[in-house]
């Protein structure tokens, strides 16, 4: 059964179709098509399997950007994770990919009636950047609404505003003895596409790495910058159940932070201690008040941010010399910018 799902014009208002092809035995692919407005006839096919034997792709969404080129989103099946979450950029003039970047929930079994992610409906912003919204299948929280943007010339995720669950700045009186733990949990953490720009590894397609700042965004003025060199970062688990990234610096020979972890639909988490580390402690000194701290969390140009701001209903427990702690940072609406 072939199926168009959904259609869009582009600038010489000739037809851009999404939707489904079947292919005659169990397998469906998903198939963009672009149509002259002249007479109908076909200018270019794009079909991208997913690879399950008996695959149910689909392009959901189809939309055109300013340079008419083609962003599509949707769901693709492979026989690892079952139905992930699919977007692609094609070349208008020939349907060539541009870049595609899957994403998947915590549910990766196979199975397609055990695990569902999908896009159901796509735009474009004013940058021409694809916003697509849809649903993912966590373990505990079952099938939870999805919001995706990517940047539109390499896919990779824009910026993640993320509900942050804690923080702890600690002074212990020296800066040798200094710690900053911070955490934040729940589904809206996506970990980026393997090998994708943002994919913290060497082998990401930017190079990999990260940075971590945190900094007083209402108080003193202080803020701790952290490199996190690709060679650290390793996937959670099998690479193939895309459970996310982590970051692990024993011997703290890069900064004075050792543990970094994205579990996808799970969790971020951080922990620094500048003991054993009396070459680079943290430079993070608490004056009588920060008021509100920001954190961001850079890897291959994404940033996963947040913010412990009262004003915005984060709860404030400690502010003062020896520590700054706080819980409950809500979703920031836009990121907080560092000094």
């Amino acid at each position: 059964l072939d199926e168009a799902r959904s259609v869009a014009l582009d600038s010489s208002e000739d037809i851009i179709v999404g939707g489904v092809l079947d292919d005659n035995t169990e397998r469906r692919n998903l198939i963009v098509v672009k149509l002259a407005l002249a007479d109908g006839t076909q200018t270019w096919s794009r079909e991208i399997d997913g690879g399950a034997l008996s695959a149910a792709d689909r392009a959901n969404g189809v939309a055109v950007d300013p340079s008419d080129d083609v962003l599509v989103a949707g769901v693709v099946e492979n026989d690892t994770t079952g139905d992930d979450i699919a977007m692609v950029k094609l070349q208008g003039s020939d349907g060539a990919v541009v870049w595609q970047s899957e994403f998947a929930g915590t549910n990766t079994k196979p199975d397609p009636d055990e695990n569902a992610d999908e896009m159901v409906a796509l735009a474009v912003n004013s940058s021409g950047d694809p916003v697509a919204v849809g649903f993912v299948k966590h373990k505990k929280t079952d099938i939870d609404m999805v919001a995706v943007r990517l940047n539109n010339a390499d896919g990779a995720l824009g910026n993640q505003g993320v509900a942050a669950s804690k923080i702890q700045i600690k002074n212990n009186g020296t800066p040798s003895k200094r710690k900053i733990l911070f955490g934040a949990k729940g589904p809206e953490v996506l970990a980026p596409t393997l090998g994708g720009p943002e994919d913290p590894r060497c082998s990401g397609a930017s190079g990999g790495g990260g940075e971590l700042t945190v900094f007083s965004t209402d108080g003193s003025g202080e803020s701790a910058t952290f490199t996190l060199p690709c060679d650290d970062w390793t996937t959670v688990g099998p690479e193939r159940k895309r459970k996310g990234y982590q970051y692990k610096d024993k011997d703290l020979a890069s900064s004075a932070c050792g543990k970094v972890s994205i579990k996808n639909g799970k969790a971020l988490k951080v922990v620094c201690n500048s003991k054993n580390h009396p070459v680079s402690p943290i430079d993070y000194a608490l004056g009588a008040g920060e008021g509100s701290v920001g954190v961001l969390l850079d890897v291959g140009g994404m940033t996963y941010c947040t913010e412990f701001d009262p004003a915005t209903g984060a709860f404030v427990t400690s502010d003062d010399a020896s520590a700054f702690a706080a819980k409950n940072g809500p979703t920031p609406s836009e990121c907080p910018v560092a000094p």
